[in-house]
């Protein structure tokens, strides 16, 4: 493990973790795609505790729970039988989300309470989840559906019960998230001929029709459009075109237009998550790291976790409820 440093906060590379009970059998050695954390000493696992911050960390076939911001990590916990993990995204209350696919025409959603790693909910899901995002305003809960033949956006009032499920003018549906006034946007992309162009929606609070957000014609080259998120005034907006990096573009929305205001550049990042003035991303040539940046200003990472995760596809922070 690396050693991390972050503020006053320290790592020692003799320090490891321990393996979970339960997740029993032979296991990969640290630092491999699919390893388990592991144990040199006392062989008891560190457990999240409700009182603090928390990091979770998504791979296929594991949920990481790591103590936030000192890195630390704490425990790991399995999606369900012949299911594997997507996406994630916490609420307010601090419970925290995870999509889950069966590969089929139906999966779930799993919620977990701060620190939990047991589900207190299931929530069906009609097609292939992946981002998600909580609504500050109702509690609604929505999901992107990615599956190759279409597309659209469920909602859970009150992330509880069945879905609504609605479609915007997108030909593939990227990532969703809602401002401060529960208005949902999604992102994605639109095609013409042979080329495919970049695409944002909303659906404002009360509405159940999407409207497209016109950013002009920004055609993209081989890759989909990223992650979003609301950042208080503006909408943080992931977006690659090759051979270049990707890049967070600020898009201030007006009525159905979004103007560009700024941009953040930062390296190698993928399926990102901002918490703060912080940029989180999965790191390295197999995402088996998450590297810490400087938000808005990107560049190099701060710092860098590296625990003997496997392959990591979406971050989220869960703020301790008593906060």
């Amino acid at each position: 493990m690396k050693r991390l440093v972050f503020g006053r906060y320290a790592l020692s590379s003799s320090m490891a973790l321990a393996m979970l009970a339960g997740c029993g059998g032979s296991q990969p050695p640290i630092g491999a795609p699919g390893a388990m954390p592991q144990t040199a000493g006392a062989g008891q696992a560190r457990k999240a505790t409700s009182s603090n911050d928390l990091l979770y960390a998504v791979s296929i076939p594991y949920v990481y729970v790591l103590s936030y911001p000192q890195g630390t990590l704490l425990e790991s916990f399995s999606p369900p039988a012949q299911a594997s993990f997507v996406g994630v995204c916490s609420g307010q209350s601090g419970n925290v989300f995870v999509t889950a696919s069966y590969g089929g025409p139906s999966s779930v959603i799993l919620e977990y309470t701060h620190g939990g790693t047991t589900p207190v909910e299931t929530l069906d899901f009609d097609g292939e989840p992946d981002t998600c995002s909580v609504d500050p305003t109702t509690g609604n809960l929505a999901v992107t559906n990615n599956t190759t033949s279409y597309g659209n956006v469920g909602i859970y009032k009150g992330a509880q019960g069945n879905a609504s499920y609605y479609t915007a003018n997108l030909v593939g549906y990227s990532a969703c998230a809602y401002d401060d006034g529960g208005n949902l946007f999604v992102d994605g992309f639109t095609s013409s001929g042979s080329h495919t162009y970049l695409a944002l929606t909303e659906l404002s609070a009360g509405s159940g029709t999407f409207q497209t957000i016109s950013l002009g014609k920004v055609r993209l080259e081989g890759e989909r459009p990223g992650r979003i998120a609301w950042e208080g005034s503006y909408l943080a907006m992931g977006v690659s075109k090759p051979p270049h990096p990707q890049e967070i573009w600020h898009v201030q929305v007006s009525g159905s237009g979004g103007r560009i205001v700024g941009k953040t550049k930062a390296k190698d990042i993928y399926h990102w998550s901002i918490q703060g003035d912080t940029l989180l991303s999965p790191y390295g040539s197999q995402h088996t790291d998450i590297a810490l940046f400087n938000y808005p200003k990107g560049r190099k990472p701060t710092e860098i976790i590296n625990d003997g995760m496997a392959g990591l596809s979406a971050l989220t922070v869960s703020i301790a409820p008593t906060k």
